[in-house]
């Protein structure tokens, strides 16, 4: 069966960069971060592999491109790496990354197109870690000054890797697709409501952690 290590956890981090600024207000900046963390109530596992402490650095390059005044390209990629100190089989690095492309055709009209790889501790049995690739388009449509339709599609494959206490035959791969459809409406200052539904569906070369779901939920908010 298998296990999630999910423990609360404190760290500090210390951070350092530079950045520069144009005068047609693109950036560029470099950035790094040394973290050190505690899972505060975790135990030293040696049998399991499990850590109670972790340390990780992060170099950071981010950029915003102004294209032009109705679109802005705005990226980073980062360099990680993660080790836990009593259980070196759990150490993981690699490269993230996020690209964001968003333009605005008319004063009514945003679109944003997305592509985002994610690295992320895992400890369970059977991975260490996973990265996720993923694609994302939303765009939202200002229908009036009270109202706006929002979509937003997006697919994303998730491998789960590194170290394993029980190895499965074939490392285990999931696709997730997305879909997400919201109105929002705020009749006056003080009030505003939003409707959104949701169809998310999860496909796996495991059958366990497959799933298909539809929702709907309905929010209110009031401001006085």
């Amino acid at each position: 069966q298998t296990f999630r290590v999910d423990d609360s956890f404190s760290q500090r981090s210390t951070d350092a960069g530079v950045r520069y600024v144009a005068e047609s207000g693109s950036s560029l900046a470099l950035l790094g971060r040394w973290t050190h963390g505690n899972y505060d109530e975790r135990q030293i596992n040696l049998a399991s592999k499990v850590d109670n402490e972790y340390n990780q650095s992060d170099i950071e390059l981010r950029m915003s491109w102004a294209l032009s005044g109705k679109s802005l390209l705005d990226g980073r990629i980062t360099l990680l790496e993660r080790n836990f100190p009593n259980v070196a089989d759990r150490d993981y690095s690699g490269t993230a990354a996020r690209l964001d492309y968003t333009v605005t055709p008319t004063g009514k009209l945003q679109m944003k197109l997305s592509a985002v790889r994610r690295i992320v501790s895992d400890q369970v049995t059977t991975s260490s870690y996973y990265v996720d690739d993923s694609i994302a388009f939303a765009p939202i449509w200002q229908i009036s000054s009270k109202m706006a339709l929002r979509l937003n599609l997006a697919s994303s494959q998730r491998d789960f890797l590194g170290y394993a206490v029980v190895a499965l035959p074939v490392p285990r791969r999931d696709r997730t697709q997305t879909i997400q459809l919201g109105l929002d409406w705020s009749p006056i200052r003080a009030v505003s409501l939003s409707v959104t539904l949701l169809h998310d569906q999860r496909r796996s070369n495991y059958s366990e952690p497959e799933y298909k779901a539809n929702v709907s939920n309905i929010a209110a908010q009031f401001s006085f």
